[in-house]
């Protein structure tokens, strides 16, 4: 057996072993060159010249599959490693986040709103794969994976396909995974409705915490009956008898649980807001050129969230919360201040369905669909100026000007962690392992929670297990199961405007001001740290005034710096050399996020104007 990690395979040295399947394993592969990640898919065994033909057609047909909701396959190559080590090899788009398998433990019971957030997006990614005559066959949630953004991406795709065609191939499922896969494919029927089959399981599961033995409202007495025979329906032994299509199946499903949705209470804005460059020249358009400019704010923004399809921008400040279309600027919902009061800080669920807003000492959560108020957590004395809504959109981290940072459950409204303003914590050398055991009260010193700019300050890993949190001077990463400390990055000697990790974990770049007694000789720009060993890598010094916002690129290749200077600064995130300077604002730049596609950069300036711009 070839001990592959160390080993070259293409352009990719294969880093560390990601996991074990039926066909082979996967690997966590670096680009030699450029330094990006990317998933190894190494399938062993000796092959036939017609199994290496078969299998490099099937690599032509999924790596022609170009989908936001499907991993990309990137290269596919073949390597002797002598002695009869030969290998296929298959390089794929890296998830850093994981599988919907690892997201939710067996068992685990969602709501009804995140299930349909993840079906929507499956279903897409199916579809478009269904009209190119291809079917998974394997669909589970352990094949369903979080991207950078907290998108849904199909995985897997050929693997299962190929297997059928190829012999020598020692396969211990070959018709897909018990209990996912549709009776028809145990007889080599499999068609586009049996990955219907296979959601509709997992939807089933989702919802009752089990496979489906029994009809969904025996194990949920309360489900809608509406939903109940659309369950039924993709759910059915006969092929035939199920819905045309996997995106009827999923459209059948969203409009059944609109159904169900409170009146509206706080009516959508439906006026644009804004101008924008036609569509047809953003296809030929050169960096820094502006796409599309959002006038609908009249006071500074604070953040800004894209639509996990990049279709849609989340824009908060404290007269109003907009959620509106890029390509038009047409608002799908607006909370004005003068209706709910003042927004201090906004989080949008990662399943794009719900909005916290904290208002004043509380946070009040929103339906986006119907535009109704589903909840007020009222925990804090104080008012709140931070909130941060957790991966899996069950939990919410909210914290007030004293200091006090509180993790709740979004069901219940129960207080699950509370942190006072001053906090006793404890540092792990594995930052992001297991949670570490305390060395004493006391042991690394008290941590004043300075709750400032709400996007720079709070975030959560991308697993939910971890906060990262910034007192302006230093940056804690709290294992959230005990308010333990687990990495502590930076120093008092720095004072600390914003901070973004990278994907993957590794890395952190903060905008910092050096101080004229520090080494830099009192500097403003950029410093990336590697946060297991908190080691500086670079300094980027390509600003002139503070750095007030940062953000990785979704495949985390660049780094967007802006601030006081009043410019947006993209650079390279290995290297540091500046790669194009936008500089289209009229005042310091507040706030900026990349598109899910990391083609374009959402920012925004005091003035409360977002422009959206190429960046790529």
């Amino acid at each position: 057996m070839v001990n592959f990690i160390g080993q070259q395979l293409g352009s990719y040295r294969l880093i560390r072993l990601l996991g074990v399947g039926t066909f082979g394993e996967v690997y966590l592969g670096e680009h030699v060159h450029i330094g990006t990640s990317a998933a190894i898919k190494v399938l062993l065994g000796n092959y036939t010249p017609q199994d290496k033909d078969d299998f490099k057609n099937e690599a032509r047909t999924i790596a022609a599959l170009k989908h936001p909701h499907i991993i990309r396959l990137l290269d596919f190559g073949e390597t002797d490693f002598g002695g009869g080590n030969k290998v296929l090899f298959m390089v794929m788009d890296y998830a850093p986040n994981g599988s919907l398998q690892d997201r939710h433990a067996k068992g685990s019971q969602l709501l009804l709103s995140t299930v349909i957030s993840y079906i929507k997006q499956i279903a897409s990614g199916l579809q478009y794969a269904h009209d190119h005559k291809i079917v998974h066959r394997d669909i589970k949630p352990g094949n369903i994976f979080i991207g950078n953004s907290n998108e849904i991406l199909i995985g897997d795709f050929g693997i299962a396909v190929t297997a059928h065609r190829t012999q020598t191939m020692q396969l211990q499922i070959p018709f897909g995974t018990p209990g996912y896969a549709a009776p028809e494919q145990y007889q080599g029927a499999a068609r586009p409705a049996s990955d219907q089959y296979a959601v509709g399981v997992m939807v089933y599961e989702w919802l009752s915490g089990t496979l489906p033995l029994f009809p969904l409202q025996v194990k949920i007495p309360t489900i809608s009956p509406t939903i109940e025979q659309i369950m039924l329906k993709a759910l059915a032994k006969d092929p035939k008898q199920r819905f045309p299509s996997i995106q009827e199946f999923a459209q059948a499903l969203e409009k059944a649980y609109l159904s169900l949705q409170a009146p509206t209470a706080i009516n959508p804005q439906h006026s644009s807001i804004g101008t924008s460059v036609p569509l047809q020249k953003v296809s030929t358009s050169r960096i820094g050129d502006i796409y599309f400019t959002f006038t609908g704010h009249t006071s500074a923004v604070y953040s800004i969230a894209w639509s996990a399809d990049g279709s849609h921008i989340m824009s908060s400040s404290q007269d109003s919360v907009h959620i509106w279309e890029v390509s038009t600027g047409k608002s799908k919902i607006a909370y004005p201040a003068k209706t709910i009061g003042n927004i201090a800080a906004s989080s949008w669920s990662f399943d794009e369905l719900y909005v916290a807003l904290a208002v004043s000492d509380t946070v009040q959560v929103w339906d986006i669909q119907n535009g109704t108020k589903v909840f007020t957590y009222g925990g804090h004395f104080h008012v709140v100026n931070t909130v941060a809504w957790s991966p899996d959109g069950i939990h919410i981290t909210s914290g007030s000007t004293d200091g006090e940072m509180h993790i709740w459950d979004i069901t219940t409204g129960f207080t699950v962690l509370k942190m006072p303003g001053l906090i006793n914590i404890h540092q792990s050398s594995d930052p992001w392992g297991s949670s570490p055991q305390p060395q004493g009260p006391g042991a690394w010193g008290s941590f004043q929670l300075t709750l400032m700019n709400p996007d720079n300050i709070l975030t959560w890993s991308p697993d939910g297990k971890y906060i990262v949190v910034s007192n302006a001077q230093q940056v804690k990463i709290l294992d959230i199961s005990n308010g333990t400390m687990v990495a502590d990055l930076y120093d008092n000697r720095l004072q600390i405007r914003g901070f973004a990790i990278s994907p993957d974990k590794q890395w952190i770049a903060a905008g910092i001001d050096t101080g004229t007694g520090s080494i830099y000789g009192g500097q403003v720009g950029v410093q990336v740290r590697e946060v297991s060993t908190n080691r500086a890598i670079f300094f980027y010094s390509g600003h002139k005034d503070y750095v007030k916002v940062v953000a990785w690129s979704p495949r985390q290749v660049r780094i967007a710096s802006g601030g006081d200077d009043r410019t947006v600064q993209v650079w390279d995130a290995l290297s540091g050399k500046n790669v194009f300077t936008y500089r289209g604002h009229s005042n310091n730049v507040n706030a900026l996020a990349w598109s899910p596609n990391g083609q374009y950069i959402a920012s925004a300036d005091l003035s409360g104007r977002i422009q959206v711009w190429r960046a790529a």
